[in-house]
Formats: structure tokens, sequence, C-alpha cells
């Protein structure tokens, strides 16, 4: 089923979150062997959607548009092209086309596609396909690749196929009816053999969504200092529902001087070898414990860009320390992109040492 996503901007300084969501949507498309076959960004105006969207649905199965949820109001005023947030029928010419609206929020568009698009597809259209997701993180698309080499086996009815979106990968396996238990299970023991030490979850799940649950399971309690990543650790922490019982708070030290008051990181350490660096990484960890009772904490600094920083960090120069009472390790990261790439890519590794932190695995996340 060829398919389009539109995603739609009130601001295009919102793009790398815009590109994260419709990467989500993409993934969970894919899955449902969705063939997403153009991806069109536009900004929020009615010329410019409505272009955007008649464009799409003359050489599209399917639509997928994902917006702001302030502007949904404005979508369904076009054309009568979106007046159903799910599924909506429109005919431009002699092409009929299904119209999806999704929020721009990876959380929401996901429940909205299990809930609502997904069931509507399968009671009508034939899906005769099954997948298994499997999530990875802390290796690049090619050593993953290397790792399983030789488990594609050109099968039409079975397949291995590897999607990669900010340093994350999605071990997808898609079979037919036709593939026996037997197989489909010697398939997945293999790919577990290789790739363990990587693979966080055996679901569909985002990294914030893995190490809530695993903070619940094991009973503990988490804090987090940020500088580089300006409070998106703990915003991804606590958009999981039911984090008021695993996330004690979180700091924003930007700054340096906020670095020694809140935290308690000497100044000394800051002047001697900036504040990208492990000494104050560690730094900002330990003040993390004492001033909580949180039983792991992590804490990030570094350099986001656009220049290198006031002691001559380059950009992308970043460090995360992920520890607890007993023990306190600092990882150094050298992140390539915008800004907000680096944040973004900050973000979802502090959410990996989280997660190796708490399986006590010993894997390396060896790409930087």
């Amino acid at each position: 089923m060829n398919t389009t996503i539109i995603t739609i901007l009130e601001d295009f300084a919102l793009s790398t979150k815009a590109d994260e969501v419709s990467d989500f949507v993409s993934l969970r498309l894919f899955y449902k062997n969705f063939s997403v076959t153009n991806k069109v960004q536009t900004i929020n105006s009615k010329e410019a959607v409505s272009t955007s969207i008649s464009n799409a649905i003359k050489n599209s199965d399917c639509v997928f548009v994902i917006a702001d949820v302030s502007l949904t109001n404005h979508l369904k005023e076009l054309d009568a092209l979106c007046k159903n947030i799910y599924e909506q029928k429109s005919v431009v010419g002699e092409t009929s086309c299904t119209i999806v609206v999704l929020p721009l929020n990876s959380q929401s568009a996901a429940s909205i596609l299990r809930e609502k698009v997904f069931p509507h597809f399968k009671q009508n259209h034939n899906f005769s396909y099954t997948t298994e997701v499997f999530k990875a993180f802390g290796l690049t698309k090619q050593d993953a690749l290397e790792a399983i080499k030789g488990l594609n086996r050109n099968r039409k009815d079975l397949r291995v196929t590897l999607l990669e979106s900010f340093h994350e990968i999605a071990i997808v396996i898609t079979y037919s009816d036709k593939v026996s238990d037997k197989v489909l299970a010697n398939l997945i023991q293999q790919i577990f053999d290789r790739l363990s030490q990587f693979i966080y979850a055996d679901q569909d799940t985002l990294l914030a969504q893995r190490a809530h649950a695993l903070l619940e399971v094991k009973g503990k309690k988490l804090a987090v200092a940020e500088s580089f990543t300006g409070g998106a650790v703990a915003s991804a922490l606590v958009s999981v529902p039911g984090s008021g019982e695993v996330f004690l708070q979180g700091h924003v030290t930007y700054c340096p001087q906020s670095k020694v008051r809140v935290l308690g990181v000497s100044p000394k350490t800051i002047d001697e070898y900036g504040t990208a660096s492990v000494p104050v990484a560690l730094e900002m960890a330990r003040g993390l414990l004492d001033i909580t009772e949180a039983d792991i904490v992590i804490a990030t600094t570094g350099v986001a860009g656009p220049a290198k920083d006031s002691f001559g960090a380059p950009v992308g120069l970043c460090f995360i320390a992920v520890g607890d009472r007993q023990s306190i390790n600092v990882y150094e990261h050298n992140f390539e992109g915008s800004r907000d790439d680096i944040r973004l890519f900050g973000t979802k590794y502090a959410l990996g040492l989280i997660i190796r932190k708490i399986r006590e695995d010993d894997f390396q996340l060896s790409c930087s």
C-alpha cells in the first residue's frame, strides 16, 4: 500500500521533532506492510497544506498527516479531506485514498494507530503477513547487519529487516502463516544469540518506556541532572504514564554556576577541566546522589553547539554519567549533527544507559 507522510509545522524550528515522530510513524507502518514512498514537511497555511494533501492523494493509497493537536481543527476545514481524525475516504479524479490524521506526539500517534487505524485496515484490507519486532540500541546499523549476516535466507515468506532511527535499531521479522513455529523460533534464537547485549526490548517500545518498566520491576527510584540535554531526559521519562512511581526529580543545571550551586560541583574542577569533561559529569552524579534519595542517577554535560563552549570543547563532545550508591560510570561521546540532533542523541543514550545500569549487563554502547 503506497503511503505518503505529511508533517505540518507551525514553525520549521520544530523540524527535528517532526522528523523523529515521522520516523516513528513510518516504522510502525512498515511493520504492517505499508510502503512509505514519500515524506513531506509543510508550513501551517491552508494553501500549503491543501496543496500537499491534494498532490499526495493523487499518487498514494493512503496519506498520513502528522500535525500538532492545536492544528487539527484547521485541518478539518480543508475541503472535507480530514473531517474524521482517524480515516476518511476521498476521491480526486479516479483515485481513492484514505486520509489519516495523527498528533505530533509519538506515544499518542502509536495509540491511535494501534487502537483505530490498524484495526480498520485489517478489517478492510488483506494483510497476510505477521511481524515480530525487537528493539536494539548502542550499535550501528552496519554492525547489526554484520552480526546477523546469513540469517536472511532470501525467502519471500520470512525475512529480517533492520531499520535505524537516531541510533535506535528495529529488528523486524516478517513472516507468513506458511512459516512453521520451529523455524521462526530458531531464527529468533539466533538473533538473540548474536545481539542480546544490544537488544533492550522484545516488542515495539520506546527507550523511555523500557527504562520505566525496568525501574518499576526493580523497585528503583531515579533522579537526573541535565546540562546539554536541557531537561529532555526528564521529559521523556515523565511522558510515560505512572512515572511518579519511579522518577523522583530532575535538575537542569545549564550554566557552570548552577552546577556548583545545585549539585556541589567544585569550581576548581570546572576551571581545570571545563564543563564538558569526565570529572564534571562524575561530580554532577555524585552531587545528585547527595541531594536526593534516588537509587540510580543520570547526569549529562556537553556541547550541543552551534559553537564550541567557553572552555574550548568542540561541538558534539558530551559526557553522560550513570550510577548508584556503589559506583558511577562516565561515558564519552562525540555526536554529530545539528544542535537539536545532538541533544536528541544525548537523551537517547542517557535512557539507554539507564536500561544498561538496571539490567547490569556488560554491553558496550559503542556508537558515538
